[in-house]
């Protein structure tokens, strides 16, 4: 049995239906369609945030990665030429688990800050309070 169409793709040919595409000149249809592509990939560039690209791309598996460059370069919103890039990019290892790490120590880094800033200061503080007191031993003896 032949499944029915979805909602969204029953709306859509009753649109094109009577937008009577068919009955356009094939320049007027191929200058619509170059548009709506266009304008499909603005979207998508303005929909998709870098961080949430991050997030989502981190928690696919390997073959759920290359599909989703498949679509993308699909959906024409990154070129074919770059398509190399893109594998480059969301490949596990690649650069989209690099700066997933980069940021989860950064994040860190600011959380701890206070304690990162503090140690170097504590360190100060101990030497001069230790350089006072009478060592047996001078520091060159003791590390060899």
């Amino acid at each position: 049995p032949q499944e029915l169409p979805s909602a969204l793709v029953a709306n859509f040919a009753r649109v094109a239906q009577e937008a009577r595409f068919d009955q356009m000149p094939r320049e007027e249809v191929v200058a619509i369609q170059k548009e709506v592509k266009q304008d499909a990939s603005e979207l998508a560039s303005q929909m998709l945030q870098p961080q949430q690209f991050l997030d989502v791309v981190k928690e696919l598996k390997p073959e759920e990665r290359e599909q989703l460059t498949d679509s993308l370069v699909e959906a024409q919103v990154v070129p074919e030429e770059q398509r190399a890039v893109l594998e480059d990019v969301v490949r596990p290892g690649g650069y989209v688990d690099k700066l997933a790490q980069l940021f989860k120590a950064i994040d860190w880094a600011v959380e701890h800050g206070p304690a990162l800033a503090l140690t170097p200061v504590l360190e100060a503080f101990f030497s001069i309070i230790f350089g006072f007191a009478p060592c047996s031993n001078p520091l060159d003896e003791w590390l060899r």
